[in-house]
């Protein structure tokens, strides 16, 4: 079934529904790649957060101050015992003078190394989490892969012009509605949205859990079933979202 011989495709753009807000507003459509990537990195994502809870920067500088401290305390001694009664002397001043720019110098290595090995640990991590992504990209059964396939392919191609689209949004169950204006576009509209079609959404959502049950996992682009596309209609027209006329 569908209006005006058009087909009905549903495209998910993001859970949280910032994406899906500015989409209306600027009046496009588009599709969420990035989280088929996501769900192929739980686990490994996971033990990456484990991994680097701790800082290792913690640990060399837990073993540079300790070595300070040692030396530090050292000097320390020998100076105030060869300083003895001569501590309020000119040269017993100067000592401890010598003694306290020892101590500034310290602190400002420590403040030195602290950058330096929180740019080493960004980099650390940066280094690691790429490895990863390309170690799991290699591995990605060739079923998922076809998944995005179809996702693209679908968006770009089969998607025409006139033909409706409904787009989850954050509250479970409910979602815009609107018609496909344009040709595929890869244009900067907003982070996290460049693969673009023009799109005119209604102003009001549709809500129904049923409809939002029957859809399939692990696709962001596809046209909906027979019966889910029966169910949107009733729904649509029940809810007054589409001009009779149209």
């Amino acid at each position: 079934m569908s209006i005006k011989g058009k087909t009905i495709w549903y495209m998910s753009v993001d859970p949280s529904g910032d994406k899906s807000r500015t989409c209306i507003d600027e009046g496009y459509a588009t599709f969420d790649i990035d989280i088929h990537l996501m769900e192929e990195l739980g686990g490994e994502l996971q033990e990456f957060s484990m991994s680097f809870r701790e800082h290792k920067k913690e640990e060399a500088l837990k073993e540079i101050y300790q070595e300070f401290d040692r030396d530090f305390r050292g000097d320390l001694g020998r100076e105030f015992k060869k300083l003895g009664k001569g501590l309020d002397s000119k040269e017993g001043f100067q000592k401890i003078v010598r003694l306290n720019k020892k101590v500034v110098d310290f602190t400002t290595r420590m403040k030195n190394l602290d950058e330096l090995m929180k740019d080493f640990d960004e980099f650390e991590r940066q280094e690691h989490f790429k490895k990863i992504i390309v170690d799991r990209l290699m591995t990605i059964e060739s079923s998922r892969l076809m998944n995005w396939y179809d996702d693209v392919l679908r968006f770009m191609n089969e998607v025409e012009i006139g033909d409706m689209v409904i787009m989850p949004l954050k509250e479970r169950g409910s979602f815009a509605v609107g018609k496909i204006k344009g040709e595929y576009e890869f244009k900067n509209i907003a982070p996290g949205i460049k693969h673009v079609r023009k799109a005119r959404w209604k102003k009001r959502m549709i809500f129904s859990e049923d409809l939002y049950s029957r859809l399939p996992p692990m696709q962001n682009v596809f046209k909906l079933s027979t019966d889910a596309e029966a169910l949107a209609l009733k729904i649509i027209h029940e809810q007054w979202f589409i001009d009779r006329a149209e």
